[in-house]
This record gives structure tokens, sequence and C-alpha cells, in this order.
């Protein structure tokens, strides 16, 4: 089913302006969009096993609602991740592991654009892409 594959790429540096963007290599289905996923860490030693998981959950059947994407952040202060996702909703889960407090993460349109979704960890909340599908409770904007 090409609506439910996603095709990730990542990159986690402690320097972001050597982050080699190889997105434009990675094919999206018709249906779908493709996004970019930053994934932070404010002590700079990645997420200490969290594990960030997007469910599209775009029907009201559970049992239909799939687990798209899981990722972490192996080291450093960013890094990111390129998935393919078509329109509707999507739930966004990370669970705090032993340093939450350190992690945020952030959906964008590949190539830049407004901020789509957000959080820190611990989380769960909701998103839309595309549509009004569902509300939108991805909008943590992190302390400074």
């Amino acid at each position: 089913d090409p609506n439910s594959k996603y095709f990730p790429t990542s990159s986690d540096n402690n320097d972001s302006d050597k982050d080699h963007d190889n997105s434009m290599a990675m094919p999206c289905a018709k249906d779908q969009q493709k996004y970019k996923i930053m994934k932070y860490d404010s002590w700079g030693d990645g997420w200490d096993g969290s594990q960030l998981r997007i469910t599209d959950t775009s029907t009201s059947n559970l049992r239909d609602n799939k687990e798209l994407y899981s990722v972490t952040l192996e080291k450093g202060k960013e890094g990111h991740e390129h998935v393919c996702l078509k329109n509707g909703c999507f739930t966004a889960v990370i669970d705090g592991g032993m340093w939450g407090n350190e992690i945020s993460w952030e959906i964008r349109q590949d190539h830049g654009g407004p901020l789509l979704a957000s959080g820190g960890a611990p989380t769960k909340c909701t998103f839309p892409l595309g549509s009004n599908a569902c509300e939108n409770t991805c909008n943590y904007i992190p302390s400074t």
C-alpha cells in the first residue's frame, strides 16, 4: 500500500552546517508530500534512547491506525529525517526517557515553510497535514 509507506533519510550531526541533505533522491507517492522532521537535544548528546513515533490516525477504526515512523536522535544537538506522508491526521508520541527535558522536535514541509507540528518529551499529540482532519495539539514552544 503506497499510502502507508515512508522513505526516511536521516542525518544526526553536531554541526548543522555539515548536514548533507539527500532528500531530492527520495521519491514520494503521488498522493504524498515530503516533510522534514527536525530533532533537537539541548545538551548535545542525543535522545538517550527516546523514540518519536508518528501514527496515521485518519481513520476512526483504531485497528487501521498504522505506525509509519519511529526514530531517535542517536547523537549530537540536532538531526533530521525526511518522510513522505499523505494528507490526514497523525499522532506523535515520544516518551520522556532519562532526559526528556532536553528533547524537542518539529515538522515542516521539506524545504521550509510554516511550522506544522512541534513537541517536547514526554508528549502525545495530534496534528493534521493538508487538511483539517483533526485539531493540532502538537504546538509546543520550548522555553529559552
